[in-house]
């Protein structure tokens, strides 16, 4: 509660004042010294909080005429309402009040400055009590006629206003960012209307900025522009057209607005927006939560979950039917604590009401049927009867066999002996309890109370004649009042197999349609399926749909909204419904009179094409709709014929499913082809990013509305596999090849920063035209400064930085979860080009910034933010900052937001760094949206130490070595010390599969790569770099030609990079690691680059290196989008390539002294030999005893049994063309060295 600065007298004078207080009444009283400032507050049952408030805080004039307004709104629970001025109240009943407003809920009352029977006499005050009817958290606020009543964000208040008079509100925005506002007025009685203003505290009918005069519910929306409107206070004026009551709501889009019990509050939702509100359960206790739609357009749809925020994926219940959404939760599933509601745009924007009410269990009563009851003294049974029939009335009839009852009947959800609208007693002598009420809309609440044991029967009943349907007759020109039910039935035979499809056409007026298996006809609140839209509705049950419970008998209520309404019905049972693919052309069929029904699933809002074209005689006539999954004549959102021919175009289609019916106009049976193509789809500048397939040689179009208040425009395709092209143009025109004012071929995805300073910069409708060079799977999103985008738990958003010190801003939502289930959350930080700083803050009051955060993290590597749970305020939102550099230009991120333990987004085909401490997992969740079959994932280190192992799993989110379901890598053999790891799995057709990397003992630097079906990367055909003769003291080295992907886009040329780096002249390929791309690009300096034809087997590349010095080099060999393979490293020594293909253990210095002691052994061995014969010679010794020492070699050759009882050799058996012949053999001749050789010197 805010507190003004107080002069010390007037501030003892008030301690004084409050200290008499509590000495004479004994209870402790809180002074308001704030008015038309909300109070919080929790009361226990039958417990009591004390207010007071001096009239002079009003400040009237002596003469002045006003009066003071006190506002009792209860969030969760029952609180009542008690004021007095001679003392705080004296209890229930209160004896000394001047009013006491124990209505359910919430209480608003008045009192004018000029009854001197409820206003102080000078020197006295108001003494408020708020007593708890049940534990109760509330608002309390009180205010006079000329003073402002403040309003919180996302707090109901309620207020009363006379007829021609204004009630004002003050508004005040806390931060400086750009933000969506809406200020909403839920009229509980009479009509009120809103006016908004930023420059004039008072704003009328003539005087305004915004403004909504609609008659019920009314909503403003603001676009808060800090630079249109650079003030944060708005003023809010609620002009009562006649008496009125109201709740009024002012939220922000991010935040979750408080639902009080028992009153409404409305707003407006757009298409594929979530909205949320919380509600406080305190006990125990059946819970109704309804979603009503006030326009006919569009369908909101409503998640719950308890403990935090629901999404479309994670929520604990859901209502998604078209029309009204209904939950009740049960007493014996309740939870304690906040439950979360989500209102989801399904289609186009809608306005709705919202409601939570707690009931005891009630019995539900159908109309003029008997319930048999009995009790015990002081038990109570509750009913219900719903009703909306404003011309006939509710009669109760209790029948009483023993005993003695009482009858309550409350318009509320508690009846009860303590607080009820109305009560019949059992007259003496009398058996039976009738009780007359008024036709009103609304639900009928009733208790009986036993008196003493008591057994009887209850009927509540209306005059109502329901009229039979027959399958696909109409009934032309009904009629039902305003305010009244108009009841049918069908039966439907064929129900097991067929559809039920009820159309209801209004010829004047507007009626809404409910139907029902159950006992009774349905009214609006208590209906199996409904559809309240403006003007048509259909009501289409599918073939043996569960909600039927296996009855046959529909139960039909058509509900009059306007004064005078007629109408046509038709019901009929249908056939299935046929799946449409898109620009896939299906032929059909149709009988004459006989409708054929397609569905067709929009991926995103877009513009569609439709062409329905006959092949034989006869014609056809085409009904479409968004909401009716049984288009027909009587109810469609538009026909061929009003678009001229069987071939048109829907705008603004939005993203859900499409209903298409074929009608039979002439001829017995008409063939014909039905397409439906996608023209563009419609996307926004708030970052929500879309899934989008694109085939090959394929282009998929988006139109995008940028406003004038845009000074950063980002707009991005985020890779998830594949190869994409991007070309935008701003002339109205869809973007391609021949037609762009932008294009980025960049990769991985396609991101542009476009600020409003570019010359070719203009509001207007931009077109986005994706290409797809390879089938690609992408997210595309648009992001705008000074507007935030909102990122979504693990999706990957691309961008880019602005260079000139404005950021880029982005928001993520921290949902409410209990202390014991709160996790750290990553921020996920792709660095692809250049340095990005990055802040993170939660205060919204400021931009992140250098000099306003709370996390930082600056760069140009890959790297991870953490955000420990300990410095976050949960159900709230993060703000992050992204910035560029000066001194770089504009660099290129891409962002992932999850919590610290969930699995990161891993694009196919994009390798990225991994840096893990040890003994621990990195995990990993990878798309596979063409569920290829093929699956193959590699990790390899970037210095000496092994690569992590890789464990993957198509169901475990988090797989390690110890999981029974995951697949462990193994080391590739081509590389040594287990440089590389691979899994690779043939099977795996998943759209979606799960990697866990880790599982070492050390710290690891590497890289991990995933690809699906062919490898992306070049292959290579043979991996050996060979080395020639030195051509001009350059060194030439011959590299074998690599092989593009089958994936690669025709006609581009490898590039071949090459990578040196100096060792010493004893060392050898252990010392460094340059046989990985990541090894060689940390380890290796590049000194050249050669574009290859591939025509080519070999490529020779010519670079200059010192002579005197010892390399190792190796190559990779890149496509035109980076991805790589790497050869065979090879050594450089004296400036030639020797291509060694040894161990890590052995050495070039080693083997070339080994080859030299060779020579010196062979030589030696000659020597021998031949002095021995020459000297033999001039002995006189001919033939084979020319040999030196020939005693001694035949006693070898002949294992010492030369001279034995063996013969000596003879001369004439000798082959003089053996061991010592001059004869150049192919075996004995010595071979030249070829310097070009493998291993030459």
């Amino acid at each position: 509660m805010k507190t003004r600065n107080m002069r010390p007298a007037a501030l003892v004078a008030c301690s004084l004042a409050l200290l008499l207080v509590a000495c004479v009444f004994g209870q402790q009283v809180i002074p308001i010294t704030d008015i038309g400032i909300s109070l919080h507050g929790t009361v226990e049952k039958d417990q009591w909080i004390y207010y007071s408030v001096d009239p002079s805080k009003f400040e009237f004039g002596q003469n002045d005429t006003g009066y003071a307004t006190f506002m009792l709104t209860s969030l969760s629970g029952d609180s009542d309402l008690h004021v007095s001025i001679t003392g705080v109240p004296n209890g229930i009943p209160c004896t000394n009040c001047i009013f006491s407003a124990d209505t359910p809920f919430s209480d608003t009352q008045t009192v004018d400055k000029s009854d001197n029977t409820k206003w102080p006499a000078p020197g006295g005050i108001f003494y408020i009590g708020v007593h708890g009817f049940s534990v109760a958290e509330f608002v309390f606020n009180v205010w006079s006629s000329n003073k402002f009543v403040h309003l919180t964000d996302g707090t109901p208040q309620q207020a009363k206003a006379l007829r021609g008079t204004y009630t004002y509100f003050r508004l005040e925005l806390p931060h400086l960012l750009a933000t969506n506002l809406s200020i909403s007025v839920t009229p509980i009685d009479g009509d009120p209307d809103i006016f908004v203003s930023s420059q004039t505290q008072y704003p009328t009918s003539n005087n305004y900025e915004w403004s909504s005069r609609s008659y019920g519910f009314d909503i403003v929306n603001i676009q808060h522009d800090t630079q249109m409107n650079p003030g944060l206070v708005y003023w809010i004026g609620v002009y009562a057209y006649n008496d009125v009551h109201f709740t009024i709501v002012a939220r922000q889009s991010e935040t979750a607005v408080r639902l009080p019990e028992g009153h409404a509050v409305g707003d407006l939702i757009e298409a594929d927006q979530m909205e949320y509100y919380v509600y406080n359960n305190l006990q125990f206790q059946r819970l109704l939560i309804s979603l009503i739609p006030l326009t006919s357009r569009g369908d909101p749809d409503l998640y719950i979950k308890f403990g935090s925020v629901p999404t479309l994926t994670d929520y604990d219940y859901s209502q998604r039917s078209m029309g009204n959404d209904a939950f009740e939760i049960e007493k014996a599933s309740s939870q304690l604590g906040y439950y979360y509601i989500g209102v989801h745009g399904y289609a186009r924007d809608t306005k709705y009401r919202i409601l939570v009410t707690t009931e005891e269990a009630n019995t539900v009563c159908a109309d003029g049927v008997s319930y048999a009851g009995r009790l015990l003294t002081n038990e109570l049974n509750y009913y219900k009867f719903s009703h909306a029939d404003t011309e006939s009335r509710v009669t109760v009839t209790v029948k009483v066999y023993s005993g003695a009852v009482t009858l309550y009947y409350a318009s509320h959800s508690r009846p009860t002996p303590q607080k009820y609208d109305r009560m019949e007693v059992l007259q003496a002598g009398e058996q039976t309890i009738n009780m007359m009420l008024p036709a009103i809309v609304q639900d009928y609440f009733f208790a009986v109370h036993g008196v003493s044991n008591a057994d009887y029967s209850i009927i509540i009943s209306t005059n109502q004649v329901p009229s039979p349907l027959v399958d696909g007759y109409a009934i032309y020109w009904a009629r039902v009042p305003k305010n009244y039910y108009r009841h049918f039935y069908f039966e439907a035979d064929d129900f097991d197999t067929s559809d039920v499809s009820i159309t209801v056409d209004p010829r004047l007026g507007d009626v809404d349609l409910y139907v029902s298996t159950e006992d009774y006809f349905p009214t609006k609140d208590n209906y199996t399926w409904s559809s309240n839209s403006y003007s048509k509705d259909t009501v289409h049950i599918a073939a043996n749909d569960p909600l039927a419970k296996g009855k046959k008998l529909f139960r039909i209520s058509v509900f009059g909204f306007q004064e005078s309404n007629f109408f046509t019905i038709i019901a009929m049972q249908t056939n299935t419904t046929v799946i449409l693919l898109d620009d896939v052309s299906t032929p059909g069929t149709v009988t004459r009179r006989d409708y054929i029904t397609y569905k067709y699933n929009v991926e995103g809002t877009s513009n569609l094409r439709v062409s329905v074209q006959p092949t034989s005689e006869g014609s056809v006539t085409v009904f479409w709709s968004r909401t009716n999954p049984k288009p027909n004549m009587f109810h469609n959102d538009g026909t061929s014929d009003d678009f001229g021919g069987s071939v048109f175009e829907i705008n603004y289609a939005y993203k859900g499913p499409l209903y298409i019916s074929v009608y039979g106009k002439s001829g017995a049976l008409v063939s014909y082809v039905i397409n439906v193509r996608t023209n563009y789809q419609h996307i926004y500048s708030n970052g929500q990013s879309y899934l989008i397939e694109a085939d090959q040689s394929e282009y998929t179009q988006f139109r995008l509305y940028v406003g004038s208040h845009v000074k950063n425009l980002v707009i991005s395709a985020t890779l998830v596999s594949g190869f994409t092209k991007m070309y935008i143009s701003n002339d109205g025109q869809p973007a391609n090849a021949t037609h762009y004012t932008w294009v980025n071929s960049e990769w991985p995805g396609n991101a542009f920063i476009i600020q409003n300073t570019n010359p070719d910069f203009k509001p207007g409708n931009w077109f986005i035209g994706v290409y797809g060079v390879v089938a690609s799977t992408f997210y595309i999103s648009a992001s705008s400064y000074p507007y935030y985008a909102w990122l979504a738990e693990g999706v990957p958003m691309l961008g880019k930085a602005p260079a000139d010190g404005t950021p880029m801003v982005y928001a993520y939502w921290l949902p409410y979860v209990a202390d014991d289930k709160k996790s750290d959350y990553a921020l996920h930080i792709r660095a692809i080009a250049g340095p990005v700083d990055v802040y993170v803050i939660q205060d919204y009051n400021v931009i992140p910034s250098k000099t306003n955060f709370t996390f930082f993290s600056s760069g140009d590597s890959d790297r991870t933010l953490y955000l420990p749970k300990t410095s976050l305020k949960f159900s709230s939102s993060l703000y992050i900052g992204v910035y560029g550099r000066a001194d770089f230009g504009v660099p290129t991120f891409q962002l992932t937001m999850g919590t610290s333990d969930s699995p990161k987004f891993l694009g196919q085909d994009q390798p990225q760094s991994i840096i893990l401490p040890p003994k621990t997992y990195s995990y990993y969740q990878v798309m596979n949206r063409y569920a290829k079959s093929k699956v193959s994932v590699f990790t390899e280190s970037c210095n000496n130490s092994p690569a992590p192992k890789v464990y993957l799993s198509a169901l475990e989110e988090k797989p390690q070595a110890d999981s029974s379901d995951a697949v462990a890598s193994v080391a590739l053999t081509d590389y040594p010390r287990s440089l590389v790891q691979s899994v690779s799995v043939d099977s795996l057709a998943e759209q979606k599969f799960y990697l866990g990397v880790g599982n070492l003992d050390y710290a690891s630097d590497s890289s991990i790569y995933v690809t699906t079906g062919d490898d992306a990367r070049p292959s290579l055909i043979k991996n050996v770099l060979e080395g020639a003769n030195m051509d001009n003291s350059m060194t030439v080295m011959i590299v074998p030609t690599a092989k593009a992907s089958s994936r690669e886009m025709p006609g581009n040329f490898l590039t071949y990079n090459v990578y040196i780096t100096e060792i010493a002249k004893d060392q050898n390929f252990g010392v460094v690691n340059m046989h990985t791309t990541c090894g060689i690009k940390r380890s290796g300096l590049l000194v050249t680059s050669v574009v290859g034809n591939p025509a080519s087997q070999n490529i020779q590349i010519k670079f200059s290196v010192d002579k005197s010095r010892k390399y190792i080099v190796n190559v990779l060999a890149q496509d035109n989008i980076g991805l790589s393979i790497p050869y065979t490293p090879s050594y450089i020594v004296n400036g030639v390539v020797i291509a060694e293909n040894t161990s890590d253990g052995g050495s070039v210095a080693a083997a070339v002294i080994f080859s030299l002691l060779a020579v010196f052994l062979v030589l030696g061995i000659a020597g021998y030999i031949g002095g021995g014969i020459a000297y033999k010679h001039r002995q006189g010794h001919r033939g084979i005893e020319m040999i030196p020492n020939i005693d001694l070699w035949r006693k070898i050759f002949t294992c010492g049994r030369y001279g034995s009882s063996y013969s000596t050799f003879d001369d004439d058996r000798v082959n003089t063309s053996g061991f010592g012949s001059t004869n150049n053999s192919s075996r004995g001749e010595a071979q030249p060295i070829n310097s070009s050789g493998y291993g030459s010197i």
